[in-house]
C-alpha cells in the first residue's frame, strides 16, 4: 500500500492493471472502501476482457464477504468462476475460497465443503499458500461443525506448522485454542491464543487481532483470572473502533462481551452487552 501511494494519483487511475494490481494491497489492509473505488475504475476499463472482469469479481467476492454480505459474495464469486479460464489456478483458487467461505457462513456445509477442496487444490497447483491454508482451516471448521474434533486438532496443527509466518495462520491458532479451551487445556488455549494475536500484530491484521483478544479473554476468565480476561476484552473493544472493522466483527466482539460477563457472574454487565 506504501508503495502504490507514493505514485501519483492520476498515474495510478491512467493504468487499468494498477488500478487492479492496487485493489487487493487495499483488501488484504481492510481498507474496503479504497478498494471498491479501484475496482470500479478496472472494472471500467476491463470491458470486453472476461478474464481480467472474473479477477474483478472475485475481489468483490472478496470484499462483499468481508461486509458480512453473504448474498454477495456468492453471486460474486459465482460469477468469477464463470469468467476466469479453466487453467488460471491463482484466480480460481481464491474465487472458489471466497465461495466456500460464504457458504459456510450461511450453514451450508456440504456445498462449502465440496467448494473449499477444490479451491485448495486450485491453490496447491498454483503455489498459492495463501488460500491453502485459509481453505485448511474452513475445512477444519467443517469438521469440527460435524464433531470431528480429534481429527480437526491435529490438521490445525498441520495448517500451523505448513502455514508459518502467513498472516491467516493466526486463525488457525484462535480456532486451535478455542478448541483446547473446550478440552478445558487452559494454558496450552492461552499459548495458542497469544501466538494468534502476536502474529496478527506484527502483519497487522486487526480484525484477527480481536479474535486472539476476545479467546484469551474467555480462557483467562476460565482460569479465574478476571482482571486479565477484562483487560483482554477491552483490547478487542478499542480494535473494534478501527474504521475498516466490519459489522459482523463488531458483532462478534460484543458477543464475546456477553459470554466473559457470563462466566464471571456479572449479569447486569452481560444485560447491558446484550
Amino acid at each position: 500500500v506504501g508503495w502504490f501511494r507514493a505514485l501519483p494519483e492520476d498515474v495510478v487511475r491512467a493504468h487499468p492493471q494498477l488500478c487492479f494490481d492496487y485493489i487487493w494491497p487495499l483488501l488484504l489492509a481492510e481498507q474496503i472502501d479504497a478498494a471498491e473505488v479501484y475496482m470500479a475504475l478496472a472494472e471500467q476499463a476491463a470491458q470486453g476482457e472476461p478474464a481480467l472482469l472474473g479477477q474483478i469479481a472475485s475481489a468483490r467476492a472478496y470484499a462483499a464477504r468481508i461486509r458480512g454480505d453473504g448474498r454477495r459474495a456468492v453471486e460474486f464469486a459465482q460469477r468469477a468462476l464463470a469468467l476466469l479460464p479453466a487453467d488460471d489456478w491463482v484466480s480460481r483458487s481464491v474465487a472458489a475460497m471466497n465461495l466456500g467461505m460464504a457458504y459456510w457462513y450461511a450453514g451450508y456445509l456440504d456445498g462449502a465443503w465440496q467448494v473449499l477442496v477444490e479451491a485448495r487444490e486450485a491453490a496447491r497447483r498454483s503455489g498459492n499458500d495463501y488460500s491453502e491454508a485459509t481453505t485448511g482451516i474452513f475445512l477444519c471448521r467443517i469438521l469440527a461443525a460435524r464433531g470431528k474434533l480429534r481429527q480437526v486438532a491435529a490438521a490445525y496443527r498441520e495448517v500451523i506448522e505448513q502455514g508459518g509466518q502467513l498472516p491467516v495462520v493466526a486463525l488457525a491458532h484462535t480456532d486451535l485454542a478455542m478448541l483446547l479451551y473446550e478440552w478445558n487445556d487452559l494454558e496450552a488455549a492461552a499459548g495458542h491464543a497469544r501466538q494468534a494475536i502476536e502474529l496478527s500484530q506484527r502483519t497487522g491484521g486487526v480484525e484477527l487481532q480481536m479474535a486472539g483478544y476476545r479467546t484469551l479473554a474467555l480462557v483467562r476468565q476460565a482460569q479465574g483470572d478476571r482482571a486479565a480476561a477484562q483487560e483482554a476484552m477491552q483490547a478487542s473493544s478499542r480494535l473494534a473502533q478501527h474504521p475498516g472493522i466490519s459489522q459482523v466483527a463488531r458483532l462478534h466482539a460484543l458477543a464475546y462481551q456477553v459470554m466473559v460477563s457470563l462466566a464471571g457472574g456479572d449479569l447486569d454487565a452481560a444485560s447491558q452487552w446484550v
